[in-house]
């Protein structure tokens, strides 16, 4: 079976073969109304390709919506532009194309879009870049074929005062921060088709001080490095991460942890099954030199409370 995004991108590559320019078509409209994949969906899409010469064309897309996956929002009047689309019968190229987003999440944007679609491997090369976001940058790129796909997602300079609010209203913080901060991160995920089998995050907190309005949560000078890998194993997730935190004082109702001079260094291997709410804590460990030493293992069930001496 051939997907939607393969039909349309042979089609370009049928055009380019039969030489429109030559037979003297200037300009070609494909209304594509609207298009559905794993989590996302466009609707009434519509593409123009102004022929330049034999292989090369200016293309113009729009779609009146997308619904993006989970837990982004929907985005409207999306418009995408490529000066010089490369056609040839092996592939099709885009290079400093461009994206202007509407109204909807995360506001209106304008993006840089560059692409590679080779055509005997069906295989598809996507890079986006200059996506503002909680007053940072993001970038993307991912690759695509037959076997799965491939997304690396940076992030620089986003505000920690700005990220905390968004993590408070999904319920995960217990209130936002404010003060001076920003966060850093790479995360890499690999699946195929709409499910995930792998990723990695690693991401980075500078902050001269902050907290929360309760003062249950604060930090001075604080610097914290994050690595965590996560990979489905048949019914159940494995998640490994290391934090280390080298510079700064951080406190935790009712913990106070000093890392000058003394850096702190904590790891964790856990299996998450998502069938019968077991959490299998595989190792824990936590070092603090010179003040505390920890080592912990245990099954957990999530679905009633465990005292501390049944891990």
């Amino acid at each position: 079976m051939i997907s939607r995004r393969s039909a349309l991108l042979l089609g370009l590559v049928l055009l380019a073969a039969d030489n429109p320019a030559g037979h003297g078509v200037e300009e070609i409209t494909l209304a594509l109304g609207d298009i559905e994949g794993a989590g996302w969906s466009l609707e009434g899409v519509e593409a123009r390709l102004a022929w330049l010469d034999d292989h090369t064309a200016a293309l113009r897309l729009t779609a009146a919506k997308a619904m993006l996956p989970d837990p982004l929002e929907s985005v409207t009047d999306l418009r995408g532009e490529c000066p010089r689309l490369a056609i040839t019968p092996q592939r099709i190229t885009c290079h400093e194309g461009d994206l202007r987003l509407g109204p909807g999440y995360p506001g209106v944007q304008r993006l840089r879009i560059d692409f590679d679609y080779r055509v005997d491997t069906d295989r598809l090369e996507l890079a986006v870049d200059k996506l503002r976001v909680d007053g940072g940058r993001i970038a993307a790129n991912m690759e695509l074929d037959r076997a799965g796909w491939n997304l690396t997602v940076q992030g620089s300079a986003l505000q920690l005062a700005t990220v905390s609010a968004r993590l408070a209203a999904a319920g995960i913080l217990q209130a936002p921060l404010t003060g001076p901060g920003t966060l850093g991160f790479t995360a890499s995920l690999q699946g195929a088709g709409a499910q995930m089998q792998s990723g990695r995050l690693s991401a980075r907190l500078q902050s001269t001080e902050f907290s929360d309005a309760p003062g249950r949560l604060s930090g001075v000078n604080l610097g914290l490095n994050l690595d965590a890998g996560v990979q489905r194993l048949a019914d159940r997730w494995r998640v490994t991460g290391r934090i280390d935190g080298p510079t700064g004082q951080l406190y935790i109702d009712p913990l106070f942890i000093d890392f000058d001079p003394r850096p702190v260094h904590a790891t964790a291997e856990f299996d998450w099954q998502p069938s019968t709410g077991h959490l299998h804590v595989r190792a824990f460990d936590y070092d603090h030199p010179g003040t505390v030493r920890l080592h912990a293992a245990g099954l957990l069930s999530l679905d009633r409370p465990v005292r501390l001496e049944e891990l």
